[in-house]
């Protein structure tokens, strides 16, 4: 994950929930997070931006965000 990714979470995770347990509150987040990308993956995987892909974006030292 980057941090840009993970201060959004953050951010987010202020901002949505009452709960002060980081752990509840991603748990809350990630499962809505990961289909959030799951379905721009599906949707823009193949489009190019300049020279690469969406789908390489999303991937990082082998480990793809979907």
């Amino acid at each position: 994950m980057t941090i840009s990714f993970l201060s959004c979470v953050v951010v987010a995770a202020r901002n949505v929930s009452a709960s002060t347990n980081l752990k509840d509150v991603l748990a809350d987040l990630i499962p809505k997070e990961q289909s959030r990308i799951k379905n721009f993956r599906q949707q823009h995987g193949k489009t190019t931006v300049g020279q690469i892909t969406v789908d390489m974006c999303c991937c990082s030292h082998g480990r793809c965000f979907s």
